[in-house]
């Protein structure tokens, strides 16, 4: 079982960030933990809806695999582009609207980044929770994290542990739940 191994406190240029190191990456929190858990989601108590945007197919497989005994009550989509990310978002009426938006800043075509912005200039992004996952912490990620309101950036591989603790850093109460979908 994966656990935090951490947890640090690093001060940068506006915000104090919460690092958590996981034996799969880093965790760091863009806000403190009191203020992540009332978030800007309303989650209505069922499962976790969690759009991931990421363009390998690799990298959705592998967090299934990684997430597929966990047990945690989630309901991941995935779509490979930018454009898919904010049709699903922004355009299409979504009864099932995602809570969190976990999202690959390097993207084919159009960037993360670039979603990003889009989804603050369109005002649609209001009510996620919005999540980078990359493959190394920088500088240059966090400081764009923290330009464009990112709530959380995670290091890839993201395992089942450490989405556990991003869950529940996000303010998200855990219950018990089916296995992540195959």
């Amino acid at each position: 079982m994966l656990a935090p191994m951490e947890t640090q406190t690093e001060q940068s240029t506006d915000i104090t960030l919460s690092v958590s190191s996981l034996d799969g990456g880093d965790l760091v929190l863009f806000a403190p933990p009191e203020d992540l858990e009332k978030g800007r989601v309303t989650h209505d108590g069922g499962p976790v809806r969690v759009l991931l945007v990421d363009g390998w197919a690799g990298d959705y497989h592998l967090l299934v695999e990684n997430l597929r005994d966990s047990r945690l009550p989630i309901e991941l989509t995935w779509v490979d582009r930018a454009e898919k990310a904010l049709h699903h978002l922004c355009k299409e009426a979504n009864p099932a609207r995602p809570h969190i938006l976990l999202i690959d800043p390097i993207l084919p075509g159009t960037d993360g980044w670039e979603v990003l912005e889009d989804l603050r200039e369109q005002g649609c992004g209001e009510d996620l929770a919005i999540v980078v996952q990359a493959s190394t912490r920088s500088e240059f990620i966090l400081r764009r994290c923290r330009e464009l309101g990112v709530e959380a950036m995670v290091e890839k591989p993201v395992v089942s542990e450490g989405f556990r603790l991003l869950l529940e850093s996000l303010g998200f109460g855990l219950t018990t739940a089916a296995p992540v979908p195959s």
